[in-house]
């Protein structure tokens, strides 16, 4: 794992600075950073602040220049090349095929370009899979549980603490609105937005609800350890439960790995709202494995009893709205009297913003072009034509671009490794394949009805899990094979993945090159694929082409 992380590191940090300009939308998250700095409001408030928060980290430690806006996302892409192969080797159990999918999303064009690009993409891809990776781990590790048997657990010292917690929580809701003294209308919270006029009925009502929602936690969490034990239920893999006289205390793998998915998808509801996709993956396996208790055989999926629902429910969301607040903390101390009501109120307004942001853009595309790599999205593109002495000869010099361009052997095996690991999921009844195509769909599907515009990288998040599909599908493969074959069948698969990802580093890294040579990296342009371009539509074609 480690020497994936450092190789993924260090290809993707040389020339990390060219080109020395902003790209893309680093002309909001980049000066978003610089903005944190100066003390000024943030021009890109339409997103959570973590990922921001992160870029502003990189310009501190390393300049506000091209280099310092990039070097962390450089860091966090080569980690998600480390959980990815943590991920795989419990998925296949096999260090092969773990470096395998490693490698894959080493190799890999699209992660590579978003890793080196100041923006808030690889964050929230690699925030994603440490959550599937968390859920993973913590679903195994409860399908043998021991629950603590108390005495009145829903009796009067629970009902007392709700009826105290509505007290405590009218007070929280009240103190928390009262707005500070150097409250203003004219300041603004982040750029051209002002703050409001004052607490209303909403705000009221979202801090009465969040702190009554952790008197819920206290009480069916750490109430319970102050009641009378009566012994303790365990429950097993098969549905079956029994009960036993001592508790054996605290699950320490279990809780291990619910701290690690809860914190999870705090920073990532805090770094993007699409984040809710993996919420919805979380609680749609646990409400599905809770209801196979009602299965009349064995249960699938194993322990229909290993997820306190309720509890892990309420800790998601109340977790999460606790990281989410204190990601926007820098806003509120490098402002002058901001209040929770303004905090509120932008919520509201970036809803309204995703809601009805529309135009055009030469690369926009639709969800279902997506797998098919029909419109990956350029960031980058000069064209040099008049350098003394450096023509070429087809007598044109020359380009330099930069796109979102994902491995095609990689990419493309997933539109057959997705749905060929749905089925074994089915056949297999593996959760952790279940757990894959749920959230390859959940992740995907919902921008259907997206009535935003929309990118290629919106569907980047998808990228792990085909990577990982990938890897299991070739280690099924091979174990259908003599097993002579076997090594020179994943050297050769890996031979073209690495091959393929050398032949487009030029596009994907902003290297000057000849017309000539860039064209014959537009593929479909080439292969005149109907309805397909890798080139801008307003592009010129190159001269002489």
């Amino acid at each position: 794992m480690a020497g994936l992380i450092v190789l993924g590191f260090a290809i993707a940090i040389v020339n990390l600075g060219i080109p020395a300009e902003k790209i893309f939308d680093e002309v909001y998250f980049a000066r978003a950073g610089e903005e944190y700095l100066s003390h000024t409001p943030v021009l890109e408030w339409t997103h959570p602040m973590f990922t921001k928060e992160i870029i502003a980290l990189s310009i501190l430690l390393f300049g506000d220049n091209s280099f310092g806006w990039r070097f962390l996302n450089v860091v966090v892409g080569a980690l998600e090349i480390g959980v990815i192969y943590a991920f795989a080797k419990r998925l296949t159990s096999s260090t092969l095929f773990a470096a395998s999918a490693g490698a894959f999303l080493l190799f890999d064009g699209f992660h590579f370009v978003e890793s080196r690009i100041s923006t808030g993409e690889i964050t929230i891809s690699t925030l994603i899979v440490i959550v599937l990776y968390a859920f993973y781990r913590y679903w195994e590790s409860v399908q043998t549980r021991v629950e603590r048997l108390v005495a009145s657990r829903f009796g009067w010292p629970f009902v007392a603490t709700m009826l105290g917690g509505v007290v405590f929580s009218a007070l929280f809701s009240l103190v928390v609105n009262i707005q500070p003294a150097s409250h203003s209308p004219k300041e603004q919270f982040a750029k051209d937005i002002y703050n409001t006029a004052g607490a209303g009925p909403y705000t009221y009502a979202v801090a009465f609800i969040y702190a009554l929602l952790g008197v819920y936690l206290f009480a069916r969490i750490v109430l319970p350890r102050w009641l009378p034990q009566l012994g303790a239920r365990v429950s097993y893999a098969d549905g079956t439960s029994k009960i036993v006289k001592t508790w054996g205390g605290i699950d320490r793998p279990a809780t291990l790995w619910l701290t690690v998915l809860l914190v999870a998808l705090g920073l990532l509801a805090s770094s993007k709202w699409n984040g809710a996709f993996d919420f919805g993956v979380v609680i749609a396996l646990m409400c599905f494995v809770w209801l196979t208790r009602f299965w009349p055989k064995r249960p699938p999926l194993g322990n229909p009893n290993g997820f306190p629902v309720d509890i892990v429910f309420g800790l998601m969301i109340f977790v999460s709205a606790t990281i989410y607040i204190i990601t926007y903390l820098p806003l509120f101390l490098l402002g002058n009297g901001h209040s929770l009501a303004d905090l509120l109120t932008l919520q509201q307004i970036m809803l309204r913003y995703h809601e009805t942001v529309g135009g055009t853009h030469p690369y926009m595309s639709v969800w279902w072009q997506w797998p098919i790599m029909q419109i990956p999205v350029t960031y980058y593109w000069q064209n040099f034509p008049d350098i003394p002495g450096a023509a070429t000869a087809a007598g044109h010099c020359c380009v330099a671009m930069i796109t979102s361009l994902p491995n095609p052997v990689v990419f493309l095996s997933g539109l057959v490794s997705v749905p060929y690991i749905g089925w074994l999921a089915l056949r297999e009844r593996n959760r952790g394949y279940l757990l894959l195509v749920t959230a390859y769909f959940l992740q995907w599907l919902p921008w259907f009805h997206s009535p935003r515009m929309l990118f290629e990288y919106h569907f980047f998040p998808n990228l792990a899990i085909i990577v990982l599909c990938d890897a299991i599908a070739m280690q099924r493969l091979c174990m259908k094979m003599p097993p002579e074959e076997v090594g020179w069948s994943v050297a050769s698969v890996h031979v073209a993945v690495i091959a393929t990802f050398i032949f487009f580093y030029p596009v994907l890294t902003g290297m000057h090159i000849p017309y000539n040579a860039w064209h014959a990296r537009m593929l479909p342009d080439i292969l005149h694929v109907p309805h397909t371009s890798w080139i801008m539509p307003e592009r010129p074609s190159p001269p002489g082409m």
